[in-house]
């Protein structure tokens, strides 16, 4: 009989990739060899290979999940970005002429002297504005609309 003892020594390195099985004997007999390769052969072998296979199988799900997510990520970003392209593009005003075209309407109406303090929500086709008489007085809300190129004033709300 021979007898072997594995004493890990500080100086070893540890085994860290699986796990490590102690040995305190071995028990030989000879003249049985072929034996043990069959055993091995039927026992040991379809059970490595089986391990194999699974590793295997785990290995193409994980590969086929990934594969769906990274996917799945992809056509939600394109979504996204086609989203974000294919709304219609905003379109500016610009208030400041909106604003002069108004008071130059304003300006040609000696009835009603007044100033426009401020400008409310603006469209290229219609203005929310607020004036003040010369005189003083309170501000008052104006909307007007462009009829045919001109500003006309819709109604007034005191």
């Amino acid at each position: 009989m021979i007898k072997i003892i594995h004493a890990q020594d500080e100086r070893e390195r540890a085994y860290i990739d699986s796990p490590v099985t102690k040995v305190d004997y071995i028990h030989v007999e000879y003249g049985r060899f072929e034996e043990y390769i069959d055993w091995l052969n039927s026992t040991w072998k379809p059970m490595l290979s089986n391990r194999a296979i699974c590793a295997s199988r785990a290995k193409r799900e994980l590969d086929r999940k990934l594969l769906w997510v990274t996917f799945m990520k992809s056509l939600l970003l394109g979504l996204i970005f086609l989203g974000a392209c294919a709304g219609s593009r905003p379109h500016y005003t610009n208030v400041a002429a909106v604003r002069q075209d108004i008071k130059a309407t304003i300006e040609t109406d000696n009835a009603h002297p007044r100033s426009i303090v401020s400008m409310g929500h603006t469209t290229n086709d219609s203005a929310v504005i607020y004036t003040k008489a010369a005189t003083g007085g309170p501000t008052v809300e104006e909307s007007w609309v462009r009829e045919g190129g001109a500003w006309t004033m819709k109604g007034s709300v005191p």
